[in-house]
């Protein structure tokens, strides 16, 4: 499930095109971090981590363990 959003992610990285492309991608994951349907909060704090492309979403989510969000937050 996660293979083509990441690959989409490192697509729009590398080119130089920008264009519409990123804030449609960026809208995507962000309305997956929000969504109710994903179990798993690693899967949300990367989907919100490729929405704004901050460390500091990751350590907002609070489903993760606290030992992970004040790792996250460290780096």
């Amino acid at each position: 499930m996660l293979a083509p959003i990441l690959a989409a992610y490192l697509s729009q990285r590398n080119s130089s095109s920008g264009g519409g492309s990123e804030s449609t991608y960026a809208e995507l994951c962000q309305s997956l971090s929000l969504s109710t349907d994903i179990d798993v909060p690693w899967v949300r704090a990367l989907f919100a981590f490729l929405a704004s492309g901050e460390w500091r979403e990751v350590g907002n989510e609070m489903g993760l363990p606290l030992r992970d969000r004040v790792a996250v937050a460290l780096r």
